[in-house]
């Protein structure tokens, strides 16, 4: 098909030398999870190794994951490859992907054996190998599946984190990972196939051209398009179908990096803010406050709870509220002496420590909470000025 095999060969041929070695530790990946059939039937599927969060709020949906799944045919009647979107439901909806969820410093656990998994497919496309046309898939509803692929889909899909985790563990200074590492890492996670590619400018027939070049070496690759060689038009609407395919993974890339990004920054926070209670500590209240004021920035403090007392140290801002309450009153005798006092005196002191993010924008990291009172029990006081974020 002229020059669009032949960029498609120059892009293989960078491909098969990073393939070779270890894709950037934190960087967006395809993973090869599951090599079938025998020559001349073979079936090679690829899964992204990031995949979003699609739970709905308030629906009951639970924790929704969507991943993307390619599979490329080696038998001339298959596909040439297909690429679909699923979703998941994965279990422990909200500690999916959450740093919060874990302590701080500690990898992700693997995620529980399972003998089924629901699914849905949102959409899909593909091509056949008898023409240049790729075709659109159209979505399904949700099913059960109990079959070795798609408990391996599910498991990449379910384990974003425990993946991020483990790439990030085997991180070498060279920006490379260190294969050995991270092959074991995944195995701990359930994957005994774990080779990365980069996704960055691999559209899905440089993805088929590859898996031939790398995995079915000697194999002969099927005449795409009957053999027929593409007149120039179709050259041409063919590379601009290409150029788009590109044009939209590099979107999707780039905002599934500033998605890894924001949740590596969120990461480092949350484990930042841990290092600075230390070994504090922390009563019911505070970690209530904690809970709902972690990492949420100095504008919503204010907006929620009234303009504070400011004040500031070693890099460190301190927002102080305080509320107290006083009917105490003495008895005395005639004679002036003091008999006793009457009455309750409560006070309460909330104190929002915050600290720069990486961006240098300041936010809660740690709330401190003083309760007084003359009798037994909690000051009351405090729950007229604990507030919560406001959306």
């Amino acid at each position: 098909m002229g020059k669009v095999d032949t960029r498609a060969k120059k892009l293989v041929a960078v491909f098969a030398m990073l393939g070779a070695t270890a894709a950037p530790a934190m960087a967006t990946d395809k993973m090869v999870i599951d090599a079938s059939g025998t020559s001349p039937d073979r079936i090679l599927t690829y899964v992204n190794d990031y995949s979003t969060d699609k739970s709905g709020i308030g629906d009951g949906s639970g924790g929704i994951r969507e991943i993307v799944l390619t599979m490329v045919y080696e038998a001339a009647k298959q596909p040439y490859w297909t690429e679909t979107v699923l979703q998941f439901k994965c279990p422990g909806a909200a500690g999916v992907g959450k740093a919060s969820r874990k302590p701080a410093g500690q990898p992700s656990p693997a995620l529980p054996d399972a003998d089924s998994a629901e699914f849905r497919m949102v959409g899909g496309h593909k091509r056949m190998k008898d023409s240049p046309e790729i075709q659109s898939l159209t979505g399904s509803g949700w099913q059960s599946a109990s079959n070795y692929l798609m408990l391996k889909v599910y498991r990449v899909a379910c384990s974003d984190a425990a993946i991020r985790d483990a790439k990030q563990a085997a991180a070498m200074p060279n920006g490379k990972m260190d294969p050995a590492a991270l092959r074991q890492s995944m195995r701990e996670l359930g994957f005994d196939t774990a080779e990365f590619l980069p996704t960055e400018g691999l559209s899905m027939n440089v993805l088929a051209s590859y898996t031939w070049e790398h995995f079915w070496k000697g194999a002969p690759k099927p005449a795409l398009n009957n053999g027929r060689q593409l007149t120039a038009k179709e050259a041409a609407a063919f590379e601009k179908r290409l150029q788009d395919q590109i044009a939209l993974l590099e979107q999707q890339r780039d905002d599934v990096g500033a998605r890894i990004k924001k949740v590596d920054e969120e990461n480092r926070f949350v484990q930042e803010a841990a290092k600075l209670r230390g070994g504090r500590r922390v009563s019911a209240t505070e970690q209530t406050m904690i809970s709902v004021w972690l990492g949420k920035n100095e504008s919503d403090v204010v907006t929620a709870m009234g303009a504070p007392a400011v004040s500031e140290a070693g890099g460190m801002r301190y927002l102080t509220y305080a509320r107290e309450y006083d009917n105490r009153f003495a008895l005395v005798t005639a004679g002036g002496d003091h008999i006793s006092t009457q009455g309750l005196y409560e006070s309460c002191q909330a104190q929002f420590v915050l600290k720069p993010d990486a961006s240098g924008a300041m936010r809660v990291a740690d709330v401190v909470v003083e309760e007084n009172r003359s009798g037994p029990g909690r000051a009351y006081v405090c729950s007229g000025l604990l507030n919560a974020p406001r959306n």
